[in-house]
């Protein structure tokens, strides 16, 4: 059993940096931060889920365009939900999902 993630969302996540290209990508590592959902939202057209992700908190990193506090940044939900490590539900977005 699991909650959807929705606006006012707190999450902590594990995300991958990658240098290079989109056909070579080099990993050059990973930064655990806090992020609030600020938004989400639907493409029926493509059926899939973007959230706006606000960065509360952010570990200290010297990767190169790895965000930190009070950046914001956009992500699919594809990639968003498998780098989930906690999820903080709103009270707004208790939806059950069976």
């Amino acid at each position: 059993m699991s909650y959807a993630i929705r606006q006012g969302c707190i999450l902590k996540i594990r995300k991958p940096y990658f240098s290079g290209s989109w056909r070579k990508p080099k990993f050059v590592g990973d930064v655990e931060m806090t992020v609030e959902i600020v938004k989400h939202s639907y493409g029926a057209k493509k059926g899939q889920h973007t959230f706006t992700c606000y960065v509360v908190e952010a570990d200290e990193s010297d990767i190169d365009g790895a965000h930190s506090d009070g950046d914001t940044f956009l992500i699919k939900g594809r990639n968003l939900y498998p780098i989930v490590l906690e999820h903080k539900q709103s009270d707004e977005s208790k939806r059950l999902i069976k």
